[in-house]
């Protein structure tokens, strides 16, 4: 359960505890539609799939978790990859919070992140919801790169390189980012921004050239 007297720290902790208590109900869901998968992706041709989301609560959390494949040749040999994110609402806003590096790390990403990402990338009228985001996480392949700057405005200053663009935030604890806008790579020539965005692509490359590595990085049912 998430409430406002809590601290940002305090939500992204209660997210990854719930997410690690989570794991066997994610276990069972993947197992349960394996086999509908499986005949999808061994019947396509495509390299890249991205399946209904499946949703479930624990301690009062609501979690959406997007099962996706590289492919029949990436799935005969690595099986099932997805991406598990929570949706919260804290201090009267939407927050939208990415579960990393194994259950360790939680990337929080505010209601007006994705509003920027509407206005400034798709340039349309969308409204923010469960749909956009997985839209914006399925565009940056799941991937973020981030970096500490040097900001004497802003305390634990970060910015995240993505292949579309950068996130602006801040590191809350060792295992709690917090991003709050986007800038779009349109927008991007120079100044520390652009420097984490070209440092990120270099670090993308070396992710998508090792398939067990991109499993890694995220989470591997």
């Amino acid at each position: 359960m998430i409430v406002d007297t809590m601290t940002l720290q305090e939500v992204g902790e209660a997210i990854l505890k719930a997410s690690r208590k989570a794991i066997p109900t994610i276990e069972r869901m993947l197992t349960r539609k394996e086999n509908d998968y499986k005949k999808v992706i061994y019947k396509g041709v495509k390299d890249r799939y991205d399946f209904i989301p499946l949703t479930f609560k624990t301690d009062g959390i609501e979690f959406i978790l997007c099962p996706y494949s590289k492919g029949k040749k990436d799935f005969k040999k690595y099986g099932m990859m997805y991406c598990l994110f929570a949706h919260v609402y804290y201090e009267r806003t939407n927050w939208y919070c990415m579960v990393t590096s194994s259950f360790q790390t939680v990337q929080m990403y505010s209601n007006h992140f994705f509003e920027r990402f509407v206005e400034r990338h798709l340039k349309d009228d969308t409204k923010v919801s469960v749909d956009l985001v997985r839209k914006y996480f399925k565009e940056t392949n799941y991937l973020t790169s981030s970096r500490f700057i040097d900001n004497p405005k802003y305390e634990n200053c970060m910015y995240g390189a993505t292949c579309i663009g950068v996130c602006c935030g801040h590191k809350v604890s060792d295992h709690v980012l917090a991003f709050r806008t986007y800038i779009d790579i349109e927008t991007l020539t120079k100044g520390d921004k652009k420097v984490v965005f070209d440092e990120g692509q270099k670090d993308f490359e070396a992710v998508f050239t090792n398939e067990v590595g991109l499993r890694g990085y995220w989470m591997v049912a």
